[in-house]
């Protein structure tokens, strides 16, 4: 097996014998959902006083809600803000759904966590959901001050789906011009390329969506073509194939995740090299033997070194 770990960490064969069965989506759209729903367990959060982040929701537009997560103990100075998108494959997912990540963000860095809401397929079609993302960013940032942040230190992140989001936005505001507006992005195991579009230069190192094609946790091929196939991917679309980008130059410093047994585990190592030769600072962090969005389960030690790093890669990217 190669490096980048296409063989199951024994830790996750433990962790597999520990549940008496292997965490998968399988089926059709609607399958795949209710599995994501049983499978991964999104409890809504609630506001206790002695937390040491407090949460409210925001209704920015009638089509977006905001999440905005404040540390119980703020710095002297006004501090970060982290425009959060949540995973689900851009059809499923929530404010929910990644509840313990952004409240870790917050409460670490520490940093004001503007998590968004957005519209979701089959019903809404990409780019729908990055016009969201957008549209949460551009509200983040004009309202830094509100929300007790530092506008000069905005970055954008989010976990699968949500990482996607986070580099098709600083594609976006590269091309208008706007790129001094973004710190940094963290993309956690998001795609970045589509299987139909793979520049002859890539194709030996796109290997991941083959690799672990099938029989790995998680997400497969199979549910990643389900979810391209129910928002109208276009694997020409650089908002969505952020990696093929003309303007990688125009990107701040970026940290980004990959995940061994993960379909898009290359889609990170691509982006991350496609953006060095561009002239941009970057980290990433591998890991081997891992599914795609691994750190969902606490009982994983891989978790906590997952935690421990993002802490490391969100103070790269603000260095």
């Amino acid at each position: 097996m190669d490096s980048t770990g296409c063989k199951f960490a024994p830790e996750w064969l433990e962790l597999e014998k520990h549940l008496g069965f292997r965490p998968g989506l399988k089926g059709s759209l609607e399958e795949i959902l209710e599995a994501g729903k049983n499978q991964l367990h999104h409890k809504p959060p609630v506001n206790s006083p002695d937390a040491p982040v407090h949460f409210y929701d925001e209704k920015i537009s009638p089509e977006v809600t905001v999440r905005v997560y404040n540390p119980k103990q703020k710095a002297d100075q006004s501090l970060p803000i982290g425009v959060f998108g949540h995973g689900g494959g851009f059809c499923g997912g929530d404010l929910n759904s990644d509840d313990k990540t952004a409240r870790f963000l917050a409460e670490r860095l520490p940093c004001i966590v503007v998590s968004i809401d957005y519209l979701l397929g089959p019903r809404y079609k990409f780019p729908t959901m990055l016009n969201d993302f957008e549209a949460g960013f551009n509200w983040t940032y004009d309202n830094a001050e509100k929300l007790g942040g530092d506008q000069s230190k905005l970055f954008a992140w989010g976990c699968s789906a949500g990482g996607t989001l986070s580099c098709g936005l600083a594609k976006r505001l590269g091309e208008k011009g706007q790129q001094e507006k973004l710190k940094g992005i963290m993309n956690l195991a998001g795609g970045t390329m589509h299987p139909e579009n793979v520049p002859v230069r890539l194709k030996d190192q796109y290997k991941a969506v083959y690799e672990n094609a099938a029989d790995v946790p998680i997400v497969d091929r199979h549910v990643m073509d389900i979810f391209n196939k129910a928002i109208d991917a276009n694997p020409y679309d650089t908002d969505y194939v952020p990696a093929l980008a003309s303007n990688l130059r125009d990107f701040p410093k970026t940290y980004s995740v990959a995940c061994g047994l993960d379909p898009m585990r290359d889609d990170a190592i691509i982006m991350d090299s496609e953006l060095k030769k561009a002239g941009v600072r970057t980290k990433i962090d591998i890991y081997p033997g891992l599914p795609h969005i691994f750190w969902v389960f606490d009982g994983l030690p891989s978790t906590k070194t997952f935690y421990d790093n993002l802490l490391k890669g969100a103070q790269f990217i603000l260095s």
